[in-house]
């Protein structure tokens, strides 16, 4: 019986363990990634320029982490907000999900359509906990050309946010 206990054990430990996924390594960009991972993963990007426009998925405490702001950088290239953690969420994005190491820059968000706020990043009701994060170069045309923020509360540390332009809150716009 005991080898039957170690081994039922055993096995539940695995479905729990977290795993870690590799950029590009394992995915080729950070959006497949993510949306590969679990609550609790990890998700390594190695240094680079990334053209992407990312859309959260509904997993909570994927921990993102880029190899530094200075050489990790998420571009929009000026077709969407960079990061978007929509309202589809519903609320489950709370401080355990990290972004850290990355700078994001040219997003754009076009028109005054509330979908299309918050150039390089969109919370909609979402907590995450961004940590040497540059938020930088990007457009909105109504809110929020850093970031826009409604009902989010999100921890921010050592987050630099500058040369964002919109028409209400050029760095960040609290709604």
């Amino acid at each position: 019986y005991l080898n039957l206990y170690v081994a039922i054990i055993l096995l539940h430990t695995l479905s729990v363990a977290q795993t870690t996924i590799n950029i590009p390594a394992d995915y080729p960009t950070i959006q497949a990634g993510i949306d590969a991972a679990s609550d609790g993963d990890t998700v390594l990007v190695s240094a680079g320029t990334y053209v992407e426009n990312i859309i959260w998925p509904a997993t909570n405490g994927i921990k993102l982490i880029g190899s530094g702001e200075d050489d990790c950088i998420i571009d929009g290239d000026s077709l969407a907000s960079v990061i978007r953690f929509e309202e589809d969420l519903g609320g489950i994005i709370d401080s355990t999900t990290l972004i850290t190491g990355f700078t994001v820059q040219n997003g754009y968000a076009q028109g005054d359509n509330p979908n299309n706020r918050g150039g390089g990043m969109y919370l909609q009701s979402s907590n995450p906990n961004l940590t040497h994060v540059t938020i930088s170069n990007n457009t909105a045309d109504s809110y929020g050309g850093g970031m826009y923020l409604h009902t989010s509360n999100p921890i921010l540390t050592h987050v630099t946010i500058s040369n964002n332009t919109a028409n209400w809150g050029g760095g960040m716009h609290l709604s």
